[in-house]
């Protein structure tokens, strides 16, 4: 908050809460006008809040609260539709108490996960149940509904030690983002969202969901599951540790090169952690490597691409071969981009190809490529502090080898030769996430003058922890060259994605 609306609000708590002599209007005046400033400028002010979901206990003994100005007394409920935001301020200059300011009543959105397209404009309905001069009073007159709430957030507040609370303020020019022309987290806000809603591995996040009696955290998801056509991806909550979790993942995708999945006739399994680089507690600071390691191989068979009933394209050329892959993201340090490094090593397995081109009365080729890699940095952008349209962009280098291998009719080899290309690529990515539920998405990659398009919605969603996607991927054909021998000249692919825990 800015240093004048800082000062006035604590100055104007400290006057009340200091029990300072002054007569009965004054002090109306001065809770008029703090109730004015929460009002109007809850979004740039430096408040703290605790999100909550009281039990059934809780609940009896909130029961019954005393407002002001002649308002009917004001009782908390024990539902799943309904959970409690409590605002407070946590200590600052001349402070060394918590001010707990305002009582908001939240009434969830249950429709989201009851419809195949959800109605976005459909938002939680959020009430002011207990204002600041209601919690005034109740701490002025010693109430034992002020203590319990009061205790609630002393709890809270001792819990997060160490670590960021969730707060009302949705941008800090001169902290955490840059506002001109959108706005650009300059910590690890960016990527954590994008992995969040992308990755078909789980992220931690140190941000604290909602306080609930009702469901402790051994009774959370123990499974997180990202199941398509083409990848799965699963970790348990087992493997946690401090920073992330360690996962496992198995796809037919191709990371690199212009290929649909399944066209290589591979497969590829490893495992996916995260590497701390400092001593930063709070994963939205910290450097760190998100590393996956995986074991590519080749399942020889052009049934796997030609017979798939999602995908329809070109024949496939290209043998990939059993190779060591692996994809490393790299938090930004010292204020650079992130980056990232994919690659794969393989050596090409000449005595038995999957696909063979240029067939003529005298012989055929085959086309290998043993190694493949791409280095980009990343930059993310949110055209505002709600983050509705959030993007990020890929800017690097790619190249891969070429082996041609000449073959009689009877496959025997008769020679080989090879080059190496090396291309610009640029990925821009784009999701849209209408009051933080993320409804659509996709991409545009250029690799080696060739495009492939990737899109994304959202069918449904039953419960968080439910969500059905209807994805599509297309490649296109070169753009200002000529087809190699070795390239399809491209195709689609259709797909669903079930989301689990993520």
């Amino acid at each position: 908050m800015n240093k004048l609306t800082k000062i006035t609000i604590i100055t104007l708590a400290l006057i009340i809460a200091g029990g300072t002599i002054i007569n009965a209007q004054q002090i109306d005046n001065a809770i008029s006008k703090i109730s004015i400033k929460l009002k109007k400028d809850n979004s740039y002010l430096n408040l703290k809040y605790m999100k909550f979901q009281p039990d059934t206990i809780l609940a009896s003994a909130l029961k019954d609260i005393p407002r002001t100005n002649n308002r009917d007394p004001y009782s908390f409920k024990s539902n799943r539709n309904t959970e409690y935001r409590i605002v407070f301020l946590n200590g600052g200059v001349g402070l060394d108490s918590i001010y707990l300011m305002y009582v908001d009543e939240i009434t969830l959105n249950t429709l989201a996960g009851e419809s195949f397209f959800v109605d976005e404009s459909i938002k939680d309905d959020t009430t002011q149940v207990l204002n600041f001069k209601d919690l005034y009073s109740l701490k002025l007159n010693n109430s034992p509904y002020y203590k319990k709430l009061l205790g609630l957030i002393y709890n809270f507040v001792e819990e997060n030690e160490g670590e960021p609370l969730p707060s009302l303020l949705s941008i800090n020019p001169n902290d955490e983002v840059s506002t001109s022309m959108g706005m650009t987290s300059r910590d690890n806000t960016d990527y954590y969202n994008f992995e969040k809603i992308n990755s078909p591995q789980y992220f931690p996040s140190n941000q604290k969901k909602i306080v609930s009696v009702r469901k402790s955290e051994s009774d959370a998801s123990n499974l997180r599951l990202d199941v398509s056509f083409s990848r799965i991806g699963f970790s348990v909550k087992a493997l946690d540790y401090a920073l992330g979790t360690t996962g496992f993942e198995v796809s037919a995708m191709e990371p690199i090169l212009n290929l649909l999945p399944y066209e290589s006739s591979t497969i590829a399994a490893g495992v996916r952690t995260i590497f701390k680089l400092d001593n930063e507690k709070d994963v939205l600071k910290t450097t760190f490597l998100d590393a996956k390691i995986m074991g590519r191989f080749n399942l020889k068979s052009k049934a796997i691409f030609e017979s798939n009933p999602f995908i329809t394209g070109d024949s496939a050329k290209l043998n990939l071969s059993n190779a060591l892959m692996g994809e490393f993201h790299l938090t930004r340090v010292v204020g650079m981009p992130y980056l990232n490094l994919k690659f794969a090593l393989g050596s090409a397995d000449f005595d038995s190809p999957t696909f063979f081109t240029n067939q003529t009365t005298a012989g055929k080729d085959a086309y290998f490529s043993e190694v493949q890699y791409e280095f980009t940095m990343s930059f993310y952008w949110n055209t505002s502090d709600k983050m509705t349209s959030r993007f990020k962009l890929d800017i690097g280098l790619g190249g891969f080898d070429i082996q041609r291998a000449i073959y009689d009719n009877n496959e025997n080899l008769l020679g080989t030769s090879s080059s190496s290309i090396l291309t610009p690529t640029v990925q821009l990515y784009y999701n849209f996430v209408p009051s933080n539920s993320p409804f659509l998405g996709g991409s545009l990659k250029l690799f080696h003058w060739r495009i492939t398009a990737f899109a994304w919605v959202k069918l449904f969603e039953f419960s968080p922890d439910n969500v059905l996607r209807f994805e599509t991927i297309v490649l296109t054909g070169p753009l200002s060259r000529d087809l190699n021998p070795w390239e399809s000249d491209g195709g689609v692919m259709f797909q669903l994605r079930y989301r689990y825990g993520l």
